[in-house]
């Protein structure tokens, strides 16, 4: 047992008597409690923890301060698509468009800054979900039904991507959430699908005009709504030190999509495509994997 006279005499019945109740078999007299998910054990309104004393209180202030962080950036994303969908309604699809892109960063910051801070939660999860689906789901849709479908009927179109991707958010809520680096996504993730979406409107609004738009727009619905509830791998964000020429490719790939965004007036006639660039990895070994089961079954 460690000695209690590094404490200070203030605190020394404190600690002597939480160590009697443990060799007792538990400390159930005394008012014990943890402190979220951290090992600090609170006896009376101090926790002991790693050797120390300190105020329960001041350290449960600092860890719910962290916890609220990536919630903040969260609440961000939320705000971009409440204020994008404000922009659709008025008839302005560019600056809703560049919004889900903001929440899409926003989206991938909260992620990076809970496992940084090692406050990755189920509330987290499911606060993040329900925001997804306000900005990459629910603001997408509506763009694309206002801007290219007018007909009643043709609400079926953005209601089938609007289900997609609930069911790809839903169906990543339920793997195993590790604390690693994925290297891929398992299917194509709603946010990449909102930006390929909302881009393609305003594509078409400013540097290509064509007769058939409306007809490609069904067709990027359901291309879209298939690749987010498929098995598809996807490539992941780059971190900043690459290792291989495939890393560093994508380094270059997020790079030239981010200086499109400082530069919105060449955007407009390369950031779609650029977008649509970014699934042909992914095609490339869905269809090199299929070959090679092929290969395997008749070898």
């Amino acid at each position: 047992m460690k000695t209690a006279r590094s404490y200070g005499a203030k605190y020394i019945d404190t600690y002597l008597s939480y160590n009697l109740a443990l060799l007792k078999g538990g400390a159930a007299d005394l008012p014990v409690a943890r402190l979220g998910t951290s090992n600090d054990i609170v006896v009376g309104e101090w926790a002991v923890a790693n050797g120390g004393l300190r105020n329960a209180a001041q350290g449960a202030t600092i860890m719910t301060s962290r916890a609220v962080l990536p919630n903040l950036f969260t609440i961000g994303n939320l705000f971009c698509g409440f204020l994008a969908i404000h922009y659709i309604v008025a008839g302005n699809f560019v600056p809703a468009a560049w919004l889900i892109v903001l929440g899409a960063a926003l989206d991938n910051m909260d992620g990076k800054l809970a496992r940084h801070l090692g406050k990755n939660s189920h509330f987290g999860i499911e606060f993040d979900s329900l925001a997804d689906i306000c900005t990459f789901g629910m603001a997408p849709a509506l763009m694309i039904y206002t801007s290219h479908l007018n007909s009643g009927w043709e609400l079926i179109f953005p209601f089938l991507y609007l289900t997609c991707g609930a069911l790809r958010l839903a169906r990543f809520n339920t793997l195993p959430q590790g604390s690693g680096k994925k290297e891929f996504f398992t299917g194509l993730p709603i946010p990449c699908a909102a930006i390929i979406l909302t881009q393609y409107v305003v594509f078409t609004e400013r540097a290509w005009e064509t007769e058939h738009a409306v007809q490609l727009a069904v067709a990027i619905l359901f291309f879209l709504g298939a690749l987010m509830v498929s098995r598809i791998p996807f490539d992941t964000m780059p971190g900043l030190r690459a290792s291989t020429p495939w890393a560093r490719f994508k380094q270059f790939y997020f790079l030239t999509a981010l200086l499109l965004i400082i530069y919105p007036s060449t955007s407009r006639e390369f950031f779609f495509p650029l977008s649509m660039l970014y699934l042909l990895p992914g095609f490339y070994r869905w269809v090199s994997a299929l070959l090679s089961d092929e290969t395997t079954q008749h070898a």
